[in-house]
Order: C-alpha cells, then sequence, then structure tokens
C-alpha cells in the first residue's frame, strides 16, 4: 500500500510541475509576441522616440526570426532606419538586391528604448544609413 501511494504522489508531482512548465514557457511567450520591429525613412540622426513615430512597425511572434529581410524603401533627401528588439542577434550584412555590400555605410545603435505593440519600452538595436539619399523602391537585404 505504501508504495502504491508513493508512486501516485509522485504522479502527482510531476504532473504539477509540467503543468508549472508549460504556463510559464506559455507566460514568456506571450510577453516575446509584444515585440515588433520598426522600418522607415526620415532625416538623419532621429532620436528613438522620433523613429517610433515615422517608422512602419509590424509584430514578429516568438520563435520567427526577423533575420534574413527584405525592405522596399524610397528615401527622398532622407536616410532609412531599420531597429529591431535587442535580443536578437546583431546584423552581419546589409546588402542591396544587386548583391552590393551597405553595411559600412550603416551606424549601429544599441540599447535604444523603443515601445513594443504593448507600449513598453524595451532595448532595441538601431540600425542608421549614413548617406542623404533619393531612392525609388530600393531594397535592401538585411541578414
Amino acid at each position: 500500500m505504501k508504495k502504491t501511494s508513493t508512486k501516485i504522489l509522485f504522479i502527482i508531482l510531476a504532473i504539477v510541475f509540467v503543468a508549472v512548465v508549460v504556463i510559464a514557457i506559455q507566460a514568456n511567450k506571450s510577453s516575446k509576441m509584444a515585440d515588433v520591429y520598426y522600418f522607415g525613412v526620415g532625416e538623419k540622426a532621429l532620436s528613438a522616440e522620433h523613429i517610433a513615430e515615422l517608422a512602419t512597425t509590424s509584430p514578429k511572434f516568438p520563435g520567427e526570426n526577423i533575420i534574413p529581410y527584405t525592405l522596399t524603401i524610397s528615401p527622398v533627401n532622407q536616410v532609412w532606419y531599420f531597429a529591431y528588439p535587442e535580443t536578437i542577434a546583431a546584423l552581419t550584412t546589409i546588402k542591396d538586391s544587386n548583391g552590393f555590400d551597405l553595411t559600412s555605410d550603416f551606424t549601429v545603435r544599441d540599447n535604444e528604448l523603443l515601445p513594443n505593440s504593448e507600449g513598453v519600452k524595451v532595448p532595441y538595436r538601431i540600425y542608421e544609413y549614413n548617406n542623404v539619399t533619393t531612392l525609388v523602391d530600393y531594397k535592401v537585404v538585411y541578414k
């Protein structure tokens, strides 16, 4: 009888442990679902607040990595910006659609606070193109 009740207790504790782990994982996923990335064009050296105002946002969900990502931009005497949560690794290359490496033409700003979709400010990594330019439907691949 004692062995049976010990086994039952062990099974109950195992089920409770699994339930707690599942709840914790779901809570973590929910908080990450609020992360968004920003992209857009504007004046040079904009603050994180201004980038959040001008940029288009797009939600990305848990397990879905935003890199590589292709954007089409049309700056008019402007620079362009790309920002995403710092929880995602830094980019290794930025190229145009012809494969020309633009990476060295960007300034990276880490630990910039931008709001996620819930309005909570979290650390973002912002890439700012260094050269004011005018382009039409220019494709840029971030990796």
